[in-house]
């Protein structure tokens, strides 16, 4: 198509390349949401051909926050990861990621089909946040042994229950 170019430097080859990309949006007004958008080469990683577009379009922001933020919490084998809003995008990559590297998962989420999506994709144990108290349920999870990290996507609303289910020197991300 003569709308489809590539940069000075950037094989012609790229044009039609199936990719997915990350940080669409930074000093972009549309981002990923546009038809057309102009980025550095590197942002678009080639997507293998084994790998749908849907999935593709998860690897940019949720994807790739999710791994940093496990990586953060050094989350590994022999540790117990907290992960609020089990059934969110980001989270669902956390509770997978965090698997993957051998950990514990314990997911929050709202409501009984939210903790089967947490449960499908990995999550060892899910805590109904509207109708269990979080602290008392992860206390009783654990057996009384308190996680070594929380990754939560929205602190200021579980705040109230760090302190109750947090080893000491434990990790917020």
């Amino acid at each position: 198509q003569a709308d489809e170019q590539v940069g000075d430097g950037v094989a012609k080859a790229r044009i039609g390349e199936r990719v997915w990309v990350w940080n669409g949006q930074w000093k972009r007004p549309f981002g990923t949401a546009a038809e057309y958008i102009a980025l550095p080469a590197i942002q678009a990683v080639k997507l293998p051909d084994n790998v749908s577009f849907e999935v593709g379009a998860c690897l940019g922001i949720p994807a790739m926050t999710a791994y940093h933020a496990v990586v953060l919490a050094e989350a590994g084998k022999g540790s117990t990861v907290l992960v609020t809003g089990g059934a969110g995008a980001v989270s669902q990559y956390v509770i997978q990621f965090a698997k993957a590297a051998g950990a514990t998962v314990i997911a929050t989420v709202s409501s009984p089909e939210k903790a089967a999506l947490a449960r499908e994709v990995g999550a060892d144990h899910t805590i109904d946040y509207k109708r269990e108290d979080v602290g008392s349920r992860v206390m009783e999870i654990t057996g009384n042994k308190p996680v070594d990290c929380i990754i939560d996507m929205d602190i200021a609303s579980n705040a109230k229950y760090v302190s109750a289910v947090l080893k000491p020197k434990g990790s917020v991300i």
